[in-house]
């Protein structure tokens, strides 16, 4: 018998091309899908990692080293009065606010987390490993406090604020679970540990010690190198509100828009303390009242500890 398997032959090729057209247009419809509702949230190489592959958004998450940045507009109560009569204009202004901040975070291969008004949450080195992250994530804080200024000078410029927004930055180094969290109907990319919450308390503190960034013992003895553009000086030695692990926090004073005439005198009046030299301490403290761009509330810290004779860390009731 001669069979003719042309037609069984033809017909078996359309339908597997029409399978693969089928499967590559659903999967280009998912890319698409993931692509426009993660990218104003994460970063770039985030993204294309969902869209390879989508199996990673499901509930669960994984155990990893994160560095976590919190920002906060400092007076932002005042602020929201003076736009009590046009609250349209409160939310162009905040978003005027986030836009160069979350640019800059994710252009520093940072994640966003959320925001929460006009603060905002980010980290690195999830779901994307990011080598040396602790000093990316305090370069990329230092970057923000560059674009503030920009903002900062158009909007006074264009007569919509009077006074300049001011920021405080908080950043903490640990382990913490990190993945998609929430229910089976809603869940975000997030993350969940002890570490978190320090990072919180750090930006806190920065209004506390008078400087624009604060970062944790953990992410300060993570560096490979400090971070350029900056000035890094020992603040404290403390508990902080809510914990019961003391830990030294330093403060990152930015090159840029910032006075750093005081950073070594206040590091070596801060190694006097350490070591009880209390006389010597006490000279130092006066020479540091001589500065003129020394911090208000820097000075006020060291002149507690100094009269207190206190060498150790302390408790922190600010949050």
């Amino acid at each position: 018998f001669l069979v003719d398997w042309t037609f069984p032959a033809l017909a078996l090729l359309i339908v597997a091309l029409h399978s693969f057209a089928n499967r590559f247009a659903r999967e280009m419809t998912l890319r698409l899908l993931i692509k426009r509702q993660f990218e104003h949230y994460l970063s770039p190489p985030l993204i294309q990692r969902l869209q390879q592959d989508p199996s990673l958004l499901k509930l669960g998450g994984e155990r990893r080293e994160l560095t976590l940045l919190f920002c906060d507009v400092r007076g932002f109560t005042t602020i929201s009065e003076q736009f009590k009569d046009s609250p349209e204009g409160l939310v162009e202004l905040i978003n005027e606010f986030l836009t160069p901040m979350t640019g800059t975070i994710l252009d520093n291969n940072g994640t966003i987390d959320k925001y929460m008004g006009d603060a905002i949450m980010a980290f690195w080195n999830a779901p994307v490993d990011v080598s040396n992250h602790p000093r990316i994530a305090c370069e990329a804080a230092i970057n923000m406090m560059s674009a503030l200024e920009v903002l900062n000078q158009d909007l006074i410029g264009s007569g919509r604020i009077v006074d300049p927004l001011k920021i405080g930055i908080g950043l903490n180094t640990g382990d913490v679970t990190v993945g998609n969290l929430g229910s089976e109907q809603r869940f975000d990319y997030s993350c969940l540990g002890d570490a978190i919450n320090l990072g919180a308390r750090l930006e806190g503190l920065s209004k506390a010690y008078g400087v624009p960034i604060i970062i944790g013992e953990a992410t300060h003895n993570s560096f490979d190198q400090p971070p350029g553009g900056a000035e890094i000086v020992l603040l404290d030695r403390v508990i902080v509100k809510g914990k019961t692990i003391p830990v030294a926090i330093y403060g990152i004073i930015p090159h840029e828009n910032f006075a750093t005439n005081w950073c070594a005198d206040h590091n070596a009046f801060m190694g006097l303390v350490g070591h009880e030299s209390w006389v010597e301490a006490e000279s130092a403290l006066e020479q540091l009242k001589t500065l003129e761009n020394y911090p208000v509330e820097l000075l006020e810290q060291a002149v507690y500890r100094t009269e207190n004779k206190i060498s150790q860390e302390r408790q922190m009731t600010t949050k």
